[in-house]
């Protein structure tokens, strides 16, 4: 099954997925709308394909399908399909197939 979210993050930081606030290591969201935080249940997020993920912190990285990444922090790599990616910190390496990369430390 396809990960909607792949996001493994550095101690302290929080995400932010559609409005709802996630804080741990690791967070995905599988094809099926389910949320794990570091391999726990904690959400379901059904009929979406399209998520926004916004970060404060620091991220060693950050994977959609389709959305937009805000990073409030630096990245060592994020990567969406089709979205925009947002950083406001120093970027390892980010990638787009449809939107824009914007940067700024």
């Amino acid at each position: 099954m396809k990960r909607i979210l792949d996001a493994v993050l550095n101690r302290g930081t929080e995400v932010v997925i559609d409005g709802k606030h996630y804080s741990g290591r690791n967070v995905v969201i599988e094809g099926n709308g389910k949320v794990f935080v570091d391999g726990q249940v904690v959400d379901s997020l059904a009929d979406r394909l399209t998520v926004n993920v916004h970060i404060t912190g620091s991220v060693e990285a950050v994977e959609t399908m389709a959305g937009d990444i805000t990073v409030e922090g630096d990245v060592k790599r994020a990567k969406t399909m089709s979205g925009d990616v947002f950083v406001k910190g120093t970027v390892g390496k980010a990638s787009t197939m449809s939107g824009d990369i914007n940067s700024r430390p």
